[in-house]
């Protein structure tokens, strides 16, 4: 019956050993070492495996978390970018209405002299000329 047991316990290793990552060498495992013995390197492998699963759900859960944050930067910077594009059409719409109604002011009261008056269409004199004509 002791044999039995200790064959049943092997097995049951083995199928901890195939679930790990890691390689153990199974062949040095005796099964003539006692039950006790047995129960104690089961232990230390299923430590082992849930050990190796935290891992893994660590990493998997970091990964997740990297590529959410990378879908919610790439969404921030199209959001940013729409944003910007719109400000600068509104800009550029500003300036167009701006430069229309600067127009329009000065075409829609002609009897207002610009500023400077005759000089303002003609340009300023050169100051010898000036002296050479008076004299």
């Amino acid at each position: 019956m002791g044999d039995r047991d200790a064959s049943a316990l092997k097995d049951v290793t083995g199928d901890v050993f195939r679930s790990t990552d890691y390689v153990y060498n199974f062949t040095s495992v005796n099964t003539r070492k006692s039950a006790s013995d047995q129960r104690v390197f089961l232990e230390m492998l299923q430590n082992e495996r849930n050990r190796i699963d935290d891992m893994r759900t660590e990493t998997e859960e970091s990964q997740i978390q990297a590529e959410f944050r990378q879908k919610k930067e790439k969404q921030e910077a199209e959001a940013a970018l729409k944003t910007s594009k719109k400000r600068a059409r509104r800009l550029k719409k500003k300036q167009m209405k701006g430069k229309k109604k600067s127009k329009g002011a000065a075409a829609s009261n002609p009897a207002e002299p610009l500023k400077g008056g005759d000089l303002a269409k003609e340009g300023p004199k050169n100051t010898e000329e000036q002296a050479e004509t008076d004299s």
